[in-house]
């Protein structure tokens, strides 16, 4: 059972949506806002897997076999 935002239980809207401190919670993908595991934030690129594997060759990054 998920829950969505704008549903009919207003407070669990406030919790997912107040700030995060820490925890995965707190890294947000900078292209679609995917927030929990799989966001790399090292050296302040702040993308999901997802992201970062259709944009990486775009940003500089080469793959090798």
């Amino acid at each position: 059972m998920g829950f969505a935002l704008g549903g009919s239980n207003p407070s669990l809207d406030a919790y997912f949506k107040r700030k995060r401190n820490f925890g995965l919670e707190k890294s947000v993908c900078r292209r679609c806002g995917y927030r929990g595991r799989g966001v790399i934030n090292q050296y302040n690129l702040h993308y999901c897997k997802r992201c970062f594997r259709e944009i990486a060759e775009i940003i500089g990054f080469k793959k090798y076999s």
